[in-house]
């Protein structure tokens, strides 16, 4: 009798336990850094990951705007390409937060922001690890992150272009399904169509390249379907977003967000469903 109580119990607090860790929020924070890429996964205080740390100027912000969650740990950090508005602020957040491990593509390039960046990891001060297409650097209960591109010996190594060889994510919790491709062009939009199919549907997107005319292409959008879309985009010389383009985003999907406009966007994961919270702009 007493073995089957305690059998009882176990299974219970197995039960607890389980539905405790499905039922964990999760919020994905687009920060307002300006032009550039910040997108933070916190769950309940805790930062599991940084993705992209926006252009040196951001990295303050960047800072602020983590410090002011209570976060000082960064689980991991991933560096979708080395370029000024998503590799820039990387150095301030490896000086100031704990850092867990930080994830990039292996490419190498010769500009300033690259250079740093590359120097920064040459102390050894960071466990690093070059990342491909299905590589699962995150599965933690109901939480997971996949890989999805570039493959990694496109850019391991290489001087590969950054743009469309940049680190794609699909970020899974529960039945939501959250898909970064950072600055990826149709062409790349098109192979991930051609390479995954369905799995590419998703509740929420960021917008491809700013939302420039380089991506978002129909095709992509309506394999994805997202019910939310996010352009992660702030002043700059190159007219992103594409006017084209925003039409194009809300042909396909009913809710567009834009950093510029509507601030910092964070999105809030139950496990089963997925909501907007509103946020400050509080970039400068």
């Amino acid at each position: 009798m007493r073995k089957a109580v305690l059998l009882i119990l176990i299974a219970a607090a197995f039960f607890w336990s389980c539905n405790s860790v499905c039922a964990a929020i999760v919020r994905f924070h687009f920060i307002n850094v300006g032009h550039g890429d910040a997108i933070l996964i916190e769950r309940e205080g805790i930062g599991v990951a940084l993705i992209d740390a926006g252009k040196p100027e951001a990295g303050p912000l960047i800072l602020d705007y983590i410090r002011g969650l209570g976060i000082e740990r960064i689980d991991r950090l991933f560096v979708t390409h080395n370029h000024k508005d998503h590799v820039g602020g990387v150095p301030m957040i490896l000086d100031s937060l704990d850092v867990g491990i930080v994830y990039h593509t292996g490419m190498v390039h010769d500009w300033e922001e690259a250079q740093a960046f590359r120097q920064y990891l040459d102390t050894g001060k960071w466990p690093e690890e070059i990342l491909g297409a299905g590589d699962v650097p995150l599965k933690d209960g109901d939480l997971e992150i996949e890989v999805l591109s570039p493959l990694r010996e496109e850019t391991e190594g290489k001087a590969a272009d950054p743009n469309p060889n940049s680190m794609v994510l699909l970020v899974k919790h529960g039945s939501v399904r959250i898909l970064l491709p950072a600055d990826i062009y149709q062409k790349r939009e098109k192979w991930l169509i051609g390479q995954y199919g369905s799995r590419l549907k998703c509740n929420a997107l960021k917008a491809s390249h700013h939302g420039s005319r380089a991506g978002n292409c129909k095709d992509f959008l309506k394999v994805v379907q997202p019910d939310v879309i996010v352009v992660s985009v702030g002043p700059n010389d190159w007219g992103y977003p594409s006017k084209k383009t925003m039409k194009r985003l809300q042909k396909y999907c009913s809710r567009v967000l834009r950093t510029d406009r509507d601030g910092t966007v964070i999105l809030e994961s139950d496990g089963h469903t997925l909501k907007i919270v509103e946020a400050e702009n509080i970039a400068p």
